[in-house]
């Protein structure tokens, strides 16, 4: 099959909604923003020099 033998598109459009949030997504992406703002609880500690 040859290229002039396929079929050709000569316009697509794509409609793509914004996600919807819900309360507690909301809820959620607040917390992790206060969290790199204003710093979290420490989960990982590294040591020191020994």
């Amino acid at each position: 099959m040859t290229a002039s033998e396929r079929g050709k598109l000569n316009k697509l459009t794509l409609k793509v909604d914004r996600p919807q949030l819900t309360e507690e997504d909301i809820k959620k992406l607040d917390a992790a923003r206060a969290i790199v703002v204003d710093g979290g609880p420490m989960k990982h500690v590294q040591p020191g020099p020994q």
